[in-house]
């Protein structure tokens, strides 16, 4: 790691620099893959981080006896219904500008 801040810090390139220009070069990367491909690995990325977080919970000993029956299903639900439909709503909405300018093209 230092390694490359000893290139960059060479380089001259400020922060400004890497805060415009390395999202857009990852942005213009993920558009290069197939989008069912990224949402697959994303998918399963954080299908294993919920594993490590129930495994973990389970084996808490105050914890693990109710976590399954009780906390588990009221931490899920809570999850669906506020992150999970925020993040729907808000795709939804930015695809909604795309139909609406493609029916005034027509």
């Amino acid at each position: 790691m230092s390694f490359i801040i000893s290139i960059i810090t060479k380089l001259g390139i400020t922060n400004a620099v890497l805060i415009t220009v390395l999202p857009t070069a990852f942005v213009y990367v993920m558009k290069l893959m197939p989008n069912e491909k990224v949402y697959a690995g994303v998918r399963m990325f954080f299908r294993g981080i919920g594993i490590i977080i129930s495994k973990t919970m389970c084996a808490v000993p105050i914890v693990g006896s109710i976590w399954n029956k009780v906390i588990e299903p009221y931490f899920i639900d809570l999850f669906q219904n506020t992150i999970l439909a925020m993040c729907d709503g808000l795709v939804s909405g930015l695809k909604q500008d795309n139909s609406i300018i493609d029916e005034k093209i027509k």
